[in-house]
């Protein structure tokens, strides 16, 4: 007579385990969830840092001649400029931070600058180039504020 009582306890007993050990799997996948959603936009915004940096690397090795790269505050906007020859003529590149982006823009020398004007490359809160001697060295910080740096050592002088 004891075991038909027991009966419906031992199932009562095995589902409310059964229960908890299904909450506590939820409870797990709902923070992992998070940690990867929070790690993976860190990873997503140093990843978009790091291909602004290349971008201006690469675009310095490519216009780097003597005397073509230099630093130049255009109003209130300071730019790295990098100067070449298009079809004769004498044009520039500015690459420059304005309006929360890395921008750029390709002008002949005669032409005024104006900042809005230049194509958004990357969202960036902020941006920066130094130069001394030969080596330049630009800064990016990403929205949520890590800040990455690269270093280009100009071949010419």
């Amino acid at each position: 007579m004891n075991e038909g009582r027991s009966r419906p306890l031992q199932t009562l007993c095995m589902l409310l385990i059964f229960a908890l050990f299904a909450a506590s799997a939820l409870l797990l996948v709902l923070a992992a969830a998070g940690a990867f959603r929070g790690v993976s936009a860190q990873v997503e915004s140093c990843g978009r840092i790091r291909t602004s940096l290349a971008y201006v690397a690469n675009k310095v090795r490519a216009g780097d001649e003597s005397g073509a790269v230099a630093l130049e505050d255009e109003g209130n906007v300071r730019a790295l400029v990098i100067s070449s020859q298009a079809g004769g003529e004498v044009c520039k590149t500015y690459l420059y931070w304005h309006g929360g982006y890395l921008k750029e823009l390709f002008l002949a020398a005669d032409q005024p600058f104006a900042p809005e004007d230049g194509e958004q490359i990357e969202r960036l809160s902020g941006f920066s180039v130094r130069k001394a001697g030969r080596l330049l060295t630009v800064t990016a910080a990403g929205p949520e504020g890590e800040t990455l740096s690269a270093a280009v050592c100009l071949r010419s002088s």
